[in-house]
């Protein structure tokens, strides 16, 4: 990214510390909300058995 867009090296790494941030923070609404429950991404249990 940084010879690809003429970017100093500051800006990567304040790129990098907000993904950081965002994955941190990403891990702890893991569950809590609907969008983020596990429950949500399993297949139903109709189709379980027809695989």
């Amino acid at each position: 990214i940084q010879r690809r867009m003429d970017l100093p090296d500051a800006t990567v790494l304040v790129l990098q510390g907000m993904l950081f941030i965002v994955i941190l923070f990403s891990e702890t609404f893991y569950g809590r909300f609907k969008l983020f429950n596990p429950d949500l991404w399993q297949r139903p249990h109709f189709l379980k058995g027809n695989v």
